[in-house]
């Protein structure tokens, strides 16, 4: 078997982005057949400083320049820059360095595109942020996410009797709760019905976040908010544990 045509067609279909780096940052190797992050073809990437083709980047931000200075792989780093073309993208990357006898002769970085996926989890912060927005001088809020209180929870077995005792006992506290039960059981109308019952929760926020919807890799900001110059396009945005302060936040 042609192990380079092999090589060359796994790399000609991938979806991630390759870019390898001398030990001075400037490129040697460029491929990105089925993407356009970076906004370069590789005739212009080939010879060309790091910084330069992504201009706002700086040798204390480019994870080529922290892997050539200290040696040390970064794995799986997410973040938010413009490209050559001056488009805003967010990537996930890996950048590896390249050691030879002891010495960095350069560095390796495969990235894919993460800008849906992070535009999408702004869109929810910033829907989440509009709904439960404070308004100057008001006391409460208005229109919390709450449908359900305990008069929806419909039984008469003492399975639920109990469940809807415990509950009550429960809406004021300030520890965690775990609710467990399968899948169409009514975990979320008991949560609801908890947070409607509380007499120092009811009129503030309820959150009810899907954790499978959350990206591992924007897992902190969605969760912590965000502070503008963290990070390479970052903003002053508020996290999840903010926008339910005094509230319910509901992990699903």
């Amino acid at each position: 078997m042609n192990y380079k045509f092999l090589l060359e067609s796994i790399l000609m279909n991938m979806d991630e982005g390759i870019l390898v780096v001398d030990s001075e940052a400037n490129v040697t190797f460029y491929n990105e057949p089925a993407t356009n992050i970076a906004g370069i073809s590789p005739e212009k990437a080939i010879g060309k400083n790091i910084l330069e083709i992504f201009s706002d980047l700086t040798p204390e931000s480019s994870t080529f320049y922290q892997v050539l200075r200290n040696k040390q792989p970064i794995i799986d780093y997410a973040q938010t820059y413009m490209n050559y073309q001056g488009v805003k993208v967010s990537t996930l990357t890996s950048t590896i360095p390249l050691i030879e006898q002891g010495e960095v002769v350069g560095a390796l970085e495969i990235y894919r595109d993460l800008t849906q996926v992070k535009e999408l989890s702004e869109k929810v912060l910033n829907l989440q942020s509009e709904l439960f927005r404070k308004k100057s001088n008001e006391k409460s809020y208005s229109g919390n996410g709450v449908v359900y209180t305990f008069d929806d929870i419909i039984g008469e077995s003492l399975a639920i009797k109990k469940l809807k005792e415990q509950a009550k006992k429960i809406a004021d506290s300030m520890s965690p709760v775990l609710v467990y039960g399968e899948t169409g059981t009514g975990k979320e109308v008991l949560v609801q019905a908890i947070h409607s019952a509380s007499k120092v929760r009811k009129h503030k926020p309820f959150i009810a976040q899907n954790c499978a919807a959350l990206p591992n890799t924007l897992l902190d900001s969605i969760l912590f908010g965000t502070t503008a110059g963290s990070f390479t396009g970052a903003k002053d945005k508020p996290g999840l544990f903010e926008l339910a302060d005094g509230g319910t936040l509901f992990f699903r």
